[in-house]
This record gives structure tokens, C-alpha cells and sequence, in this order.
């Protein structure tokens, strides 16, 4: 197979936004444990969602995205982290399917 014929033209990575963990740990820093209750504890970090804020910095992102890239791209993915799942749901690229394929 030749490998140049897998290499992108345009590659773009976004990072998750603010989940409940990214919270967390911004308290924690300034000496507030108050979110730290056994609720909180007892959800794993794959699991930890984005806050409102989260959300909507994602919906920013896409808005900014969908205006200075060309959609379609031949390839969406995404980690199975529930936050970036979130993010990117949140982006609203338009007819974009979203795949795991990497990491199963």
C-alpha cells in the first residue's frame, strides 16, 4: 500500500473543551475541594462531561471553524472520551460522522 496516498493535505486537531475535571482541578488549585463529593469522585475521567461553558466554547470553535476551513473533510475522529465525544457534537460540522475507527 503506498503510504503517501494515506497522508492528509489538511489536518486539524482540536482539544476538548472544558469538562467538569478541567473545573475540578481549577478549584482544587485555589484551594477549593468542595466539587471532590463521592458523586463527583465516583465518575470515571472518561466519563466526565463538559460544563455549560465547555459547551459553549465548542459552539464557538465550529462557528470559527466552519468559517475559515472548507467542509467536507474525508475523515472525522475522535477519542471515546464522553468530553470530546461532547466537543465534538457541539462543533456543528455539518455532515460530519464522527468515527472511533483508531481506537477499537
Amino acid at each position: 500500500m503506498d503510504a503517501k496516498r494515506w497522508l492528509p493535505v489538511e489536518l486539524v486537531c482540536i482539544r476538548h473543551a472544558q469538562s467538569i475535571g478541567n473545573e475540578a482541578g481549577k478549584r482544587a488549585r485555589q484551594g477549593d475541594l468542595t466539587i471532590y463529593t463521592p458523586e463527583f469522585r465516583a465518575i470515571a475521567s472518561a466519563n466526565w462531561r463538559l460544563t455549560p461553558r465547555g459547551a459553549d466554547d465548542a459552539r464557538r470553535i465550529g462557528t470559527l471553524l466552519r468559517a475559515v476551513i472548507r467542509f467536507p473533510f474525508t475523515h472525522y475522529m475522535v477519542s471515546p472520551l464522553v468530553r470530546t465525544i461532547e466537543t465534538a457534537g457541539n462543533l456543528g460540522i455539518p455532515g460530519a460522522k464522527w468515527s472511533l475507527e483508531l481506537y477499537s
